[in-house]
């Protein structure tokens, strides 16, 4: 297929919105983008991820072209794409042209409108490690007011806390300004 070529955008709080469309776990993620605004773009999703290394580029096809995309955000857009249908997201290593340093820099400053103005917040922690089962537990066992937690429940939720996601600075505006916040680590939800 051949590379995926951005437009451009046009006026101050225009943003590119992805349409991923609905797939099975196995199959090629597939999308098209969308230019919208900021106002007008209501019911698109922000997806809070990290960035991970390029070092194991992943594709998705948009509108038929190739795009390379990290391996952490691949494994979220697979994590969130839905069975049978399209879903609005918005991801800033495929939303923004990160070849284009003036664009970069205009949709950085549009960052904590393009957050308060998703439907939703999706943090996506990674896939799931072996003890992140267990943090799901904890978290239910939280809401009852159970203290009698082991070591071992504790162990998973501070290997899920030292997850990268909860270095990155930006997570701060991404939380604060979410309507509605999700977390996904692997299979699970909260």
């Amino acid at each position: 297929a051949q590379p995926f070529v951005y437009r451009p955008l046009s006026g101050s709080n225009a943003i590119r919105i992805l349409i991923l469309h609905g797939g099975s776990p196995g199959e090629p993620l597939r999308g098209k983008i969308e230019h919208t605004t900021i106002k007008t773009g209501a019911g698109y999703q922000s997806i809070s991820y990290t960035w991970g290394s390029g070092s194991t580029p992943c594709s998705i096809l948009l509108d038929g072209c190739s795009m390379l995309l990290t391996q952490s955000l691949f494994n979220a857009l697979v994590r969130l794409r839905y069975p049978n249908k399209d879903r609005k997201l918005w991801a800033d290593g495929l939303c923004i042209n990160q070849a284009d340093n003036k664009e970069r820099g205009v949709q950085v400053a549009l960052m904590p409108q393009i957050y308060t103005h998703a439907g939703k917040v999706l943090v996506h922690l990674g896939i799931e490690a072996d003890s992140s089962e267990l943090l799901q537990e904890l978290l239910q066992k939280l809401e009852k007011v159970n203290y009698g937690l082991n070591d071992k429940v504790w162990g998973a939720l501070i290997d899920v806390l030292c997850r990268p996601w909860f270095l990155r600075v930006w997570i701060i505006q991404e939380v604060i300004l979410a309507r509605d916040i999700r977390i996904f680590c692997g299979d699970w939800e909260l």
